[in-house]
Formats: C-alpha cells, sequence, structure tokens
C-alpha cells in the first residue's frame, strides 16, 4: 500500500486529470511554452486598482481570496496527475442537530478513502500562517468517521506555502487581479507539507487568535509560528528529538531577547516554557508516531516548469513528510483520538457524536 503523504503517492494517483493546471504538450499544447510545462489557471476573483484608501479595503478580501486561490492551484500543479478536486463545498449536519460546512482547498476521493487538504499562503516576512480551528475539527470529524472502517485510509493534511524575502512587501490589491498574480507567481517561495500527525503538532506548539471571517463573526485560528515551519524545512527534523530540542532553544532565546527588551514579563515567558515542556511530553508519546516520519526533499520543476501567463515560476523547494506506518498511525489515532484531538485544542466532534447517539433514546418499534 502507498504511504500516506509522500510524493511518490501524490503523483501514482492517476485519477481524473484536474482542470486546474494543464500540461503543455498533452491535452493543452502551447508552443509558446516550455515542453512539458504546467500552466496554473485559477479561477480569480475580479478586482481592479485601488485608487483610495476606501477602496484598499473593499478589494484586500477579494486580493486575499486570490493568494488562496493560486497557492491551491500551484498544490494542484505540483503533483499534476493525482486527479485532486477543487473547491468543493458540502454541509454536514450532526447527530445534536448542529450544522457545518465543509470548504477544503482540496480533495480527492480514493477507494481508500477521502483525502483532504488544507493549503496556506503566507508572506514571509509576517513570519506565521493562520489555519482556521472549526476546519480542522470538520476535518478530522469526517477522518474518524472513515478510520472506524478498518479498511479505509483516510488523510488530512496541511501544505504551507510562503511567498516573498524577509523584506518584501505586497499590495497586491493595488494591483489587477492578473497583475497581482503574476507578481506572485515571480516571487520567492518555499513549500512545507506535512505529515497529519505533524499539523497536529502544529497546533498543539500555536497560540489561537480571534479575527473576522466570511462567513462567522468571531472566527478562531491557530497562529502557526514561522519558525516552526522553517526548522520541518532541515530534513534533520524527520528525528523528533532533534525538531523539539532546536525548538525549544530558539523559544528560549526569543523569549530571553523579548524579556530584555520588556515586550513580555518573566512570569509570561517561566508560563510558555511551561506550556511547551507540556507539549513535548505529549509528542514524545508512541501513538503520536512523531519518531516514525520520513521526509523528501525536492525542486518544484520536478514534473516540468510551473507557468502562470507569462511567467515561468523560480524553482522552489518543497518538503515531504509521511508517516511510514500510516496503518498503525489509523489504529492509535483510532483509539486515542479524544485525547490528541484535546491536546491539540480542538473539538472532538466525532466522540461529541457518538456520546449524543448513545444518550439519545431509541424509538420503540413497530409492534
Amino acid at each position: 500500500m502507498p504511504k500516506e503523504g509522500t510524493a511518490q503517492e501524490e503523483t501514482s494517483e492517476q485519477l481524473a486529470f484536474p482542470m486546474a493546471v494543464k500540461r503543455n504538450g498533452t491535452n493543452n499544447h502551447n508552443p509558446t511554452l516550455p515542453p512539458n510545462a504546467i500552466e496554473l489557471k485559477p479561477k480569480l476573483v475580479p478586482h481592479k486598482k485601488a485608487e483610495s484608501d476606501f477602496e484598499a479595503l473593499s478589494l484586500r478580501n477579494a486580493a486575499k481570496r486570490n493568494v488562496g486561490t493560486f497557492f491551491t492551484n500551484l498544490y494542484v500543479g505540483l503533483f499534476p496527475e493525482s486527479g485532486y478536486e477543487l473547491a468543493v463545498r458540502r454541509r454536514m449536519k450532526l447527530s445534536n442537530g448542529d450544522w457545518r460546512e465543509i470548504n477544503p482547498d482540496i480533495f480527492q476521493r480514493t477507494l481508500l478513502g477521502d483525502k483532504f487538504i488544507e493549503v496556506k499562503g503566507a508572506l514571509a516576512k509576517e513570519s506565521r500562517a493562520r489555519c482556521f480551528v472549526r476546519q480542522a475539527e470538520n476535518y478530522f470529524y469526517l477522518n474518524l468517521k472513515e478510520i472506524m472502517n478498518r479498511e479505509k485510509r483516510p488523510v488530512v493534511r496541511y501544505a504551507f506555502f510562503r511567498y516573498g524575502g524577509w523584506k518584501d512587501t505586497f499590495n497586491l490589491h493595488s494591483q489587477t487581479e492578473v497583475e497581482a498574480m503574476k507578481t506572485l507567481a515571480g516571487s520567492k517561495k518555499d513549500a512545507l507539507i506535512t505529515a497529519t500527525n505533524q499539523a497536529l503538532l502544529l497546533f498543539m506548539l500555536s497560540r489561537i487568535d480571534s479575527r473576522p471571517h466570511e462567513s462567522m463573526d468571531d472566527a478562531n485560528y491557530f497562529v502557526v509560528n514561522g519558525s516552526a515551519i522553517t526548522l520541518l524545512h532541515d530534513p534533520k527534523s524527520k528525528d523528533l528529538g532533534y525538531f523539539l530540542d532546536t525548538y525549544e532553544e530558539q523559544l528560549r532565546h526569543d523569549l530571553e531577547w523579548k524579556q530584555k527588551r520588556g515586550r513580555i514579563m518573566e512570569e509570561t515567558a517561566e508560563r510558555k516554557i511551561r506550556d511547551f515542556k507540556s507539549v513535548k511530553r505529549f509528542a514524545r508519546q508512541g501513538f503520536m508516531h512523531l519518531d516514525d516520519l520520513t521526509v523528501e526533499r525536492f525542486q518544484s520543476d520536478k514534473h516540468g516548469s510551473l507557468v502562470y501567463g507569462d511567467v515561468t515560476l523560480p524553482v522552489f523547494p518543497v518538503t515531504v513528510y509521511s508517516i511510514k506506518n500510516y496503518p498503525q498511525w489509523l489504529n492509535d489515532f483510532r483509539k486515542y483520538h479524544e485525547r490528541i484531538l484535546g491536546r491539540a485544542n480542538l473539538r472532538d466532534l466525532f466522540a461529541e457524536d457518538q456520546r449524543y447517539r448513545a444518550r439519545r433514546p431509541k424509538k420503540d418499534g413497530p409492534f
């Protein structure tokens, strides 16, 4: 069986060819493109150039949505024969009557189960990525429903794209949508694709913030620290001890720097160290399988040059993690999902659903 999350698995799943990308020389030959080039064709939200501060505020949301769309299509371009579907929306009703909207960036239905992929694009100078809490809860609810069928091997995966240099500022709302995406296409980038258990570890290490969201007044987000993403780009981080020790060293250095400048109190720094040590102990539990990872690094042009419009994307590094014994991870997640999701500050909707069903009175039969 293929391993979860490896680049080999991604490129071997030969289902319907995704229409978000076109490979030159096959179904969309364009003599102006390099042979075997992969052309990105994201469906963008149209917007004009912002000509005032008032217009800029209204156009920022459209520009942000286009950034997300661009990187979702870029992910598909990295694995051009994997049969992914984009922007699949559906609603699900829990046993207690609550409705949840499922809106993954990328979805794939296979004989082994559903694959949900959430793609995040973040400006490198901001050094953080935001992950919607409710969306993660939805993915793991559906993931657990399939895991209970022992023949299924569903996947939840997070991909983090960073763009620009540490001093670059991108005012994409001040350009038209096509011009903005060409600017984005020509920028420096890197990509990190995490294994399922790694995404959960990142949530454990993240704080939760709230800000307005399109579909909710008060949406909660995990703020994934850019230093953790940078560290995971180091292949040595497949060793759990190396990752945790290096992360702690960086954390202590950062807290000391902030204390010296009066940015945080000593008590706050000590609490953050205690919180990290708690996560560190939990991460070492065998059922997390964080010491059972493999890593692959490759260049973005592995399957062909990536092209948007008349811009050939500069080649950038891609780091992909996978779990060696994925079936065993599923077995352990089946047993310990309440502990794992609770530690990651996620509601376990599956466990709640099961308890609600158990409490609900059974209807009398016809006789």
